[in-house]
């Protein structure tokens, strides 16, 4: 973790990094590294412009997925679904 700053965005990634990456549009993308990988050596461990950032608003949407998930899952334990049946239908 020497010379790598994390940072956290509140702000969605913009279409000109998903491009960069090569990531679609409509892809959900939770983070990014922006860098010298350090495979490249010496220039690596000194370049300042080692950045991971992540995607608060992205995370947001994934936890706010998986919450949902779990309490329909969980609901419908409550409504006597088993397993085998909740898989069928997609919970």
């Amino acid at each position: 973790m020497e010379n790598v700053a994390v940072t956290v965005s509140t702000d969605w990634p913009t279409d000109a990094e998903k491009k960069r990456m090569g990531v679609g549009e409509n892809y959900l993308l939770f983070g990014m590294y922006s860098g010298a990988s350090r495979v490249r050596g010496l220039f690596a461990r000194t370049s300042a412009r080692n950045v991971i950032t992540i995607y608060q608003p992205a995370l947001e949407v994934q936890l706010e997925q998986e919450v949902r998930r779990v309490v329909l899952h969980e609901l419908a334990h409550h409504l006597g679904m088993t397993h085998e049946k909740m898989k069928g239908i997609g919970l």
